[in-house]
Formats: C-alpha cells, sequence, structure tokens
C-alpha cells in the first residue's frame, strides 16, 4: 500500500495549513467522519474492517469483497493427513468413545 501521505509529505509541505482547511486532508478528514464508507478489497484486507465500519450507515467494499466478507482456508495434504490420524486416534481409543462419561466427571454438570 505505500507510504501514509499524511505522515510523509503533508507535514513538510509548505501548504499543510491551507490542506488542512480545504484540500485534500480536509476532505480526507470529512470522507472520515462520514456515515458512508468505501473502499477496496485490498484496502480493506490489510487494515482491517473495523476503522471502516465504525459508526457507518453503509460500507461498499468494491472489486471482490468476498474474500474479506468470507476468507479462504487452504489445507495441504500435510493437514488432512494430520488430520486422519488425529480421527483414527479418535475411533481407535475406547477412552475417546465416552469422553463425557463417569469417569471423567468433574461435578454434577460435566
Amino acid at each position: 500500500m505505500g507510504f501514509p501521505i499524511g505522515k510523509t509529505i503533508c507535514i513538510q509541505c509548505s501548504h499543510h495549513e491551507n490542506c488542512l482547511k480545504n484540500g485534500y486532508l480536509a476532505e480526507t478528514i470529512r470522507a472520515r467522519k462520514a456515515t458512508v464508507s468505501l473502499a477496496t478489497h485490498q484496502r480493506v484486507a490489510r487494515t482491517g474492517l473495523e476503522e471502516l465500519i465504525e459508526r457507518r450507515l453503509f460500507v461498499g467494499i468494491h472489486e471482490n469483497p468476498l474474500p474479506v466478507l468470507r476468507p479462504e482456508v487452504g489445507i495441504s495434504a500435510q493437514d488432512l493427513r494430520i488430520a486422519q490420524e488425529f480421527v483414527q486416534t479418535l475411533v481407535r481409543e475406547p477412552f475417546y468413545h465416552n469422553y463425557f462419561g463417569d469417569g471423567t466427571r468433574i461435578n454434577e454438570l460435566g
């Protein structure tokens, strides 16, 4: 995403005060206070939804919002082998068949 302009360029700019009142910085401040927010999915993926949805009536995520709203999970063949071994252990060992049986109870709630 690059360097934040406000923290790198704007601080040293000779037009900083005027920009805060009427320019780019004023517009970004107004945008942060708006009840509607728009962002690319890449921005949301990097910065999170918290700031974007705070006190907003509407949030628009353009381009491809699905990875942000429903993150994808990748499972490797190694992950599947580990899961298979775990399930086989559960099935093979009688102790796990009645895990919440009387022998493992702590109190009347379980």
